[in-house]
């Protein structure tokens, strides 16, 4: 399910008068997971997952947050990633990500693994 918001701006234009601009803003994309290390499959807790989208800049997710900590048994959440092409990639004490895992997100979409 997508969600829209709608809204208005008023813009100012030199030498002319004020104008309304409407148009239809999308949410940014949900991506939910676990980290687990890839030798055991057990999960790593407090790991600091990182998300990555050319689309809004790099480093940057929609919210301007673009990591967040897993918890103890290492969920995680992030909320207004960008869409199209997003590379995940996870660091903790003695773990790191070998290479990006690449999460196509449509926009506003919610991705859970």
């Amino acid at each position: 399910m997508r969600a829209r918001w709608f809204c208005t701006v008023f813009a100012e234009i030199p030498s002319a008068t004020a104008a309304v601009l409407d148009f239809t803003m999308s949410p940014g994309a949900t991506i939910r997971g676990q980290v687990v290390a890839r030798a055991d499959g057990k999960p790593v807790p407090n790991a600091l997952v990182r998300a990555e989208s050319k689309h809004l800049g790099k480093g940057r997710a929609a919210s301007g947050n673009n990591a967040v900590l897993a918890d103890a048994q290492g969920n995680f959440v992030l909320h207004g990633v960008g869409w199209g092409a997003v590379e995940l990639t996870a660091t903790a004490r003695n773990y790191r990500s070998a290479a990006p895992t690449v999460v196509e997100l449509g926009i506003g979409e919610q991705a859970t693994d």
